[in-house]
């Protein structure tokens, strides 16, 4: 009997600590979504790109795959460190820089959610 390999998405959710989502389809009404994967330093390049669409009322989103920096996974940039660069890359919006992830408390995840709303 041989075993099936495991996905290194499924086995990093399952032996790493990370949870694994999976969204299929988009909320009735919502627009399509453009998704690019970037270095840091094509991040910093992005900063124009960033502010017009921000300027023209459109979201911008930056997602990684960790919420706190990793020992094991020293090359990968995490959310508060993602958070933290992305407030000094925009000093013109920082008052309009969220972070939210999965270990916040629920009360606080409602009170971003709703200035994000706003």
């Amino acid at each position: 009997m041989s075993a099936t390999p495991i996905p290194r998405s499924m086995a990093l959710a399952f032996f790493g600590e990370f949870d694994v989502s999976i969204i299929d389809e988009m909320p009735a009404g919502r627009l399509p979504i453009h998704t690019k994967i970037i270095t840091n330093a094509q991040r910093i390049k992005s900063k124009p790109w960033i502010l017009e669409k921000i300027n023209k009322g459109e979201k911008v989103f930056i997602v990684t795959p960790l919420i706190e920096e990793s020992e094991k996974l020293e090359d990968v940039t995490a959310a508060t460190q993602a958070f933290e660069e992305t407030q000094d890359l925009f000093p013109e919006i920082r008052h309009n820089i969220g972070l939210i992830h999965g270990k916040m408390k629920s009360k606080d995840k409602d009170t971003i959610m709703q200035a994000f709303k706003e």
